[in-house]
C-alpha cells in the first residue's frame, strides 16, 4: 500500500508497530484510533510465516509492504484441504456471536475463528447483540467493551439480568488490559477476558475452556423445561 500523505520519520518507524502507539498526536485527535491496527496486522502477516515493513520519508509519503510463503496450486487441480481436528466439536458445534464495532476488528476476528473451525455472527453494537440473542440461541458472545449505542459492560448486565443461570458465557474482547478493567468485567457478569491483539492460541483456549460448559448449560435449561 503507498499513500503521498505526511510520511513518518526515522525516530518514528521503530515505535510504529507497537500496540498503542500514535506517532502524530494530532492525527489521533482528529481521526481517533486506539493504535492497534498495524500491530494487529504484524501479527497476522508474522501468523502465516510472512514478514510486514514500511519505507517512508517525511512530507513525501509511505510504502507498506508484506510478503508471503504462499504456494502455487498446481495445474492439475487444487487440492483438497486438510480437515481441522478440533477439540471443541467434542462438546459442542458451537453457535458464537461477536459484538464488536470496528470493522476491521470484525474482519480480522471473523477470520481467525474460521481458521479455528467456526463461523460467527456479528453485532456492531451491545443494543444489536442483545437484538440478535432473541432471535438465536448462542453457546459463547465475545464482547468489546467501548462501543456506540450500548457499551459491552451494560450489554452483558442486560444478558445476565435477562437469562441469569441460562446465560451463554460473555468473554470480554478489548484493549482494556489493566487489572481494574478485568475486575470491571467479571462485575457485569463476565466469564473471561481476552486482550487485543489476541493470538489464535489465547482465542483457542477460552473456547476450549467455556466449550466445556455448555453441555452442562444446556441440561440446566432441558431440565427447567420440562
Amino acid at each position: 500500500m503507498k499513500d503521498t500523505g505526511i510520511g513518518i520519520s526515522e525516530e518514528a518507524l521503530s515505535q510504529l508497530f507497537k500496540p498503542f502507539t500514535q506517532v502524530n498526536t494530532t492525527a489521533l485527535r482528529k481521526y481517533g484510533g486506539t493504535g492497534l491496527g498495524l500491530s494487529i496486522c504484524k501479527k497476522l502477516v508474522e501468523m502465516m510465516d510472512g514478514k510486514l515493513w514500511v519505507e517512508s520519508k517525511e512530507a513525501e509519503g509511505s510504502v507498506f509492504n508484506f510478503s508471503l510463503p504462499l504456494q502455487i496450486a498446481s495445474s492439475d487441480g487444487i487440492d483438497e484441504a486438510p480437515v481441522i481436528s478440533n477439540e471443541v466439536y467434542q462438546y459442542h458445534p458451537l453457535n458464537i456471536l461477536l459484538a464488536e464495532d470496528n470493522k476491521m476488528n470484525q474482519l480480522i476476528a471473523g477470520k481467525t475463528f474460521k481458521k479455528i473451525g467456526y463461523d460467527i455472527d456479528i453485532a456492531d453494537n451491545g443494543k444489536i447483540a442483545l437484538e440478535m440473542l432473541e432471535k438465536k440461541a448462542y453457546d459463547l458472545v465475545f464482547m468489546d467493551i467501548q462501543m456506540p449505542e450500548m457499551d459491552g459492560l451494560e450489554a452483558a448486565r442486560h444478558i445476565m439480568e435477562k437469562y441469569k443461570d441460562s446465560a451463554p458465557p460473555i468473554i470480554a474482547m478489548t484493549a482494556n488490559v489493566l487489572s481494574e478493567d478485568e475486575q470491571e468485567c467479571k462485575l457485569a457478569g463476565m466469564k473471561d477476558f481476552v486482550s487485543k491483539p489476541f493470538t489464535i492460541e489465547r482465542l483457542e483456549k477460552v473456547i476450549l475452556k467455556w466449550g466445556g460448559q455448555i453441555e452442562k448449560v444446556l441440561d440446566r435449561v432441558d431440565h427447567d423445561r420440562e
